[in-house]
């Protein structure tokens, strides 16, 4: 009858950490020297292996990442790198086998001598699991004396709906103020010199609620450290950059006037030698603009403020990305290409200084669609 016999347990190697023998001590070359020392071979080798890294860097960004600001990558208008987004830093990290762990720091404040948040984040990535060994660490900070955190824009608000969607009403229909119902408002109206509307602040004011943007503040944060920590990574800060990206979608300043569309990336703009450089294929052509205003700006704005209601109330970050990308569509490639429009309409040399009541004639005038007084 044979008899079960105990199977040997398996082995596991042990991994012991390198430790020089006793006495001895590590001696580290400079650069120059290991270079210097290095056989001709191994350099070869060693030039070889970065040049082929480097194209295959490449292959990745175009063959993997789509450019966008709702995608993997953007250009910032005036910066000369693309600007990495989280989507592309998840497509890099999961083609790299890396994956993030992370160690927060939050700090609270008076909101007098520091801010009332105060967020760091450390993001290190790990080859294969977060019990892998750590090849790059990216490093962030947010606070809520950010701009974009410390204040908030205050419009005025309808004592009956709560929404803030009051607008002057124009004078030829009796002036007053209106509860906007195109914004959502519910179409309210009150006379000029209401208490209840013009009373309320209105533009920029300091958030009085900061410590609601707790979680916000956290994430964005979050964000930039793991967007940092991916470019260091993947050797690709020669290509791709971090942090700007929180501009896009947002607006931010208006592109630079006149400012000539870059080569693609890693495609430098050919310089002529000896003879002109070919033209640029023209732009479309945008539609038909209205007869100018010859009257001078000063007047023209001062007809504006009393056409629009809150003149000083100017359009937000994201109603100006609005604005550029309907213009793109209609053939307005820079942003002096609609001063014609804002100071015809308004008196003013910048998209910036748009009225935010004078928004849908802005449109109106970009798109060639006539006015509803035009209209009837």
């Amino acid at each position: 009858m044979a008899t079960d016999k105990k199977q040997p347990e398996a082995k596991v190697a042990e991994i012991v950490p390198f430790q020089l023998p006793p006495g001895a001590a590590m001696v580290l070359r400079p650069t120059g020297e290991a270079l210097a020392t290095m056989s001709d071979d191994e350099f070869e080798r060693q030039i070889a292996a970065l040049k082929k890294a480097q194209e295959r860097k490449r292959r990745v960004l175009q063959e993997l990442l789509h450019e966008g600001i709702d995608k993997d990558y953007a250009v910032i208008p005036g910066t000369p790198k693309h600007a990495l987004l989280k989507p592309g830093a998840e497509k890099l990290c999961q083609f790299h086998s890396l994956r993030p762990s992370y160690r927060k720091g939050i700090k609270y404040g008076d909101g007098k001598t520091g801010p009332h948040i105060t967020v760091t984040v450390k993001c290190r990535l790990h080859v294969g699991d977060t019990k892998g060994p750590v090849i790059a660490e990216g490093l962030a900070a947010g606070s809520s004396w950010e701009r974009k955190h410390r204040y908030r824009k205050a419009d005025r608000v309808c004592p009956v709906c709560r929404q803030a969607t009051i607008i002057k009403g124009k004078q030829e229909y009796g002036g007053g103020w209106l509860c906007y119902k195109k914004r959502g408002g519910c179409g309210a109206k009150w006379a000029d010199g209401a208490k209840e509307i013009e009373s309320q602040k209105v533009g920029e004011i300091e958030n009085t609620d900061p410590y609601d943007l707790l979680n916000n503040i956290l994430k964005v944060t979050k964000k930039r450290a793991y967007i940092d920590a991916t470019v260091t990574a993947t050797a690709t800060s020669d290509l791709l950059t971090q942090d700007i990206d929180e501009n896009l979608g947002n607006g931010g300043d208006d592109p630079p006037p006149d400012e000539p569309a870059r080569p693609a990336a890693g495609k430098p703009e050919p310089k002529a030698r000896g003879r002109k450089a070919a033209a640029p294929e023209p732009a479309p052509e945008p539609p038909a603009a209205k007869p100018a205003n010859t009257a001078p700006l000063p007047a023209i704005e001062a007809m504006a403020r009393e056409r629009y209601a809150d003149f000083d109330a100017k359009i937000t970050d994201t109603e100006r990305g609005f604005v550029f990308a309907t213009a793109k569509q209609y053939g307005f490639t820079t942003s002096s290409s609609l001063h014609p429009i804002t100071e015809r309409l308004f008196g003013v040399s910048s998209v910036k200084a748009v009225p935010r009541s004078g928004l849908d004639d802005m449109i109106r005038a970009i798109t060639g669609e006539p006015s509803p007084e035009e209209s009837r």
